[in-house]
């Protein structure tokens, strides 16, 4: 029978003891590690490092991508890290992690949130090396990572005059998943809608490939969308129009699925909101073969030339939209896209 932590002090000495006894670092680069003392010590003498920091908040998890447990809010916070982390260039090797906790945690909670912690970061050879918990009314969480770079950082400005684009990987396997939870009452398609959002991956061999290469790039994850993704391309730089051709955008089997039980046009999905930990890419036309040869699927191309930016489908043209995870802020996620829809609707 599991219960309840009485107070923040018992809270606290809980979280420090399964700290100790998880996030246990045999990483020769840290010196101090989780649980040991205030801070960690890590030794990265000659080392370019990379950080970012993300907080999670379990119940806009759970409203806006059906996370529903700690196990998914833990890996679900240090994947959004990484691909942080993965889209700048670098590779990840630390993390430090904090959880703000409610008194209705049982140590059994927590130890759950700490182990999804550990596995995923274990999985991405990446160290815990500290945190912090408090109390608090509602279960948030955030973290922190480092990363090496080992080569020249990639940033959002475009840079040379003519530009191919690419994805790392399929798009909208979250978008489609929580369509189908909220609109479908098939236990099948509902499994596989839960499937599809707890599997939902970082492009880590992609994104290695390219790295490899040790050439300039620019890069940003669509945590956003692919559309706002792409626009704050364009806002990186001063004059630049994109294009974008939607039959070459890699799309998740889910995406078609929701698309011909929804009525849906499997357009919409395109340009759907984020999730999916995926990286948009812009590489100078010249290595072409080269990054084709990465994994990376190119969707599109960009120009140093005013104009408005765009996507077709065959024939037809339409505004490239700069639609992404903040137009969710004051409707529920699938209402909102249903919304989007209806711009494609016309377009098709």
């Amino acid at each position: 029978m599991t219960s309840k932590i009485a107070n923040q002090k018992n809270l606290q000495l809980v979280a420090h003891e399964l700290s100790r006894q998880i996030f246990v670092a045999n990483d020769p680069t840290v010196l101090v590690g989780a649980g040991i003392d205030d801070a960690a010590v890590i030794a990265a003498i000659g080392k370019k490092l990379i950080v970012s920091a993300d907080y999670a908040n379990s119940k806009r998890i759970s409203d806006t991508y059906g996370k529903r447990d700690l196990e998914d809010l833990g890996t679900y916070t240090v994947r959004q890290n990484i691909a942080d982390i993965l889209c700048t260039g670098g590779i990840p090797r630390w993390f430090v992690f904090s959880a703000v906790l409610d008194l209705e945690c049982t140590k059994e909670d927590i130890e759950v949130l700490f182990r999804a912690v550990q596995n995923e970061c274990a999985h991405h050879n990446i160290t815990v090396i500290g945190g912090d918990t408090k109390e608090g009314p509602s279960i948030v969480v955030h973290g922190t990572i480092l990363g090496e770079l080992a080569n020249t950082a990639w940033g959002k400005c475009v840079g040379p005059p003519e530009a191919d684009i690419y994805v790392s990987g399929e798009l909208s396997g979250v978008t489609a998943a929580l369509c189908l939870l909220e609109y479908s009452d098939s236990t099948e398609l509902r499994k596989r809608a839960f499937q599809t959002l707890s599997e939902a991956d970082l492009p880590v061999e992609t994104v290695g490939n390219i790295r490899a290469l040790g050439l300039p790039i620019a890069a940003t994850d669509i945590s956003d969308g692919l559309g706002y993704s792409l626009c704050e391309f364009i806002r990186s730089t001063s004059n630049m129009r994109i294009t974008i051709d939607l039959d070459r955008v890699p799309l998740h089997p889910l995406a078609k699925l929701a698309a011909e039980r929804l009525g849906i046009p499997l357009s919409a999905f395109c340009f759907a909101f984020g999730g999916d930990f995926q990286v948009v890419f812009a590489a100078p036309k010249e290595i072409r073969n080269l990054f084709e040869e990465t994994g990376a699927v190119r969707i599109g191309h960009a120009v140093s030339e005013h104009g408005e930016s765009r996507f077709y489908k065959g024939e037809m043209f339409g505004k490239l939209p700069d639609f992404g995870h903040l137009d969710f802020e004051h409707k529920r996620p699938v209402e909102r896209f249903f919304e989007h829809a209806t711009h494609f609707e016309r377009f098709v």
